[in-house]
């Protein structure tokens, strides 16, 4: 089972839909046309995701059951108060992976 959570991405981050697909159709995910084009390599299936999630486990998106998207409480940084108003980029600089 592959998780893939499109409208965080979008509604949550605030990526446009160029800023992951630039130069993609459909067919880079979807099987539009079954045995018409070549195998790729894992590289090449990945590609789009690794600019941001290069280092994640494979178990970030691939496991056993649809895993559950963000909320700042799993980070053991909940929000409150001021910090559920401000923009997440006013904290986390956008292309800027966060630490612990």
């Amino acid at each position: 089972m592959v998780t893939f959570q499109h409208r965080e991405h979008v509604e949550l981050f605030g990526f446009q839909c160029f800023d992951c697909h630039r130069e993609e159709s459909c067919s880079n995910c979807h099987d539009v046309q079954a045995g018409s084009r070549p195998q790729r390599t894992q590289e090449e299936v990945h590609a789009i995701c690794n600019d941001c999630h290069g280092k994640d486990l494979c178990a970030k998106c691939h496991d056993q059951r649809e895993r559950p998207g963000f909320t700042h409480n799993r980070t053991g940084w909940p929000l409150s108060g001021y910090h559920q108003e401000l923009d997440c980029w006013a904290c986390h600089p956008k292309g800027k992976r966060m630490g612990g």
